[in-house]
């Protein structure tokens, strides 16, 4: 079959195009060091590409909220350091009301300082971040976590949580409602008020003084088990940093696989792509000399 000279000209001329195409691509490669990776070029690469720097922004994210709820958990344990600060200082003064040889000035005394610190409890229960927010109150974290006058808990029993890794949801675990027992700070008031009163009987004040002991006690026991709970979720938070940690270095090393170039082989596709498309035009202009194409001419 004879090939016509119209047809030698134009899959020349298309073989010099796809040459100046390809190397046109490959020095943009060089240059950047990244591959040009297109769907229409690569659909299964640039697919993977896609998913793996997905990861790596999901990844990212749940680093920024375990750092965030490590720091909401930070300022929780020193407002919880402050409240068994204020909880030592109030047992003794709680002991010292045993002493029967007290007189009813020495009682109205302490429960004055009882007051002041229950007042203190009270600001550390309204501990806020920040950006304002009461961390004792749950997701109601616009609202004081404790009413300073009713001593009642104004957020929710709901545990606010963000998402930490990509099957975990974690939060504080601990609200203003169960760090104290059930109505310490309210029978705080109830017995300083007896104890305040000049003419409260010995029975109301042994009563207070024992109601005050006993919800004194649970209430401790509810604080340690707090610390406890922010202490395990600290751990739980730098665990998940140490595996976010490596994720991330595979999550990079999947994308410099997919898209970094091999400057080796780089450089030899653009020489040997320069020669052909040199040889190439060489050809071209032998075969534009030969007399049918200056007869065509």
């Amino acid at each position: 079959m004879r090939i016509s000279t119209n047809t030698i000209y134009q899959l020349s001329t298309s073989q010099m195009s796809a040459l100046q195409e390809k190397i046109s691509t490959i020095s943009q490669q060089a240059s950047t060091g990244k591959k040009v990776m297109t769907p229409q070029d690569d659909p299964v690469g640039s697919a993977k590409l896609l998913e793996a720097k997905q990861a790596i922004s999901m990844n990212s994210q749940y680093a920024d909220n375990r750092n965030a709820l490590k720091y909401t958990i930070g300022i929780a344990n020193v407002a919880l350091d402050g409240v068994q600060d204020v909880m030592q200082s109030m047992n003794e003064q709680i002991i010292s009301l045993g002493n029967a040889t007290l007189s009813s000035s020495n009682r109205q005394s302490i429960a004055i300082t009882i007051k002041s610190q229950l007042d203190h409890l009270v600001s550390l229960s309204n501990t806020k971040d920040a950006a304002g927010h009461y961390i004792f109150s749950g997701y109601k974290s616009d609202i004081a976590s404790i009413d300073a006058t009713t001593y009642a808990y104004g957020g929710d029993a709901n545990n606010a949580v963000i998402q930490v890794d990509s099957s975990t949801q974690l939060g504080l675990g601990v609200n203003a409602n169960t760090l104290f027992s059930a109505g310490f700070l309210a029978q705080v008031k109830t017995s300083i008020d007896v104890l305040s009163n000049a003419a409260s009987t010995d029975a109301q004040i042994a009563t207070a003084i024992t109601d005050l002991s006993t919800k004194f006690s649970a209430s401790q026991i509810t604080v340690n088990a707090s610390q406890v709970t922010l202490g395990t979720s600290e751990n739980r938070l730098t665990s998940m940093d140490s595996i976010g940690s490596e994720r991330a270095l595979a999550y990079k090393d999947a994308v410099s696989s997919l898209e970094d170039v091999d400057y080796n082989k780089v450089l030899s596709d653009l020489a040997r792509q320069q020669l052909q498309l040199q040889v190439a035009q060489k050809t071209f202009t032998q075969i534009s000399n030969l007399s049918i194409f200056n007869y065509i001419k």
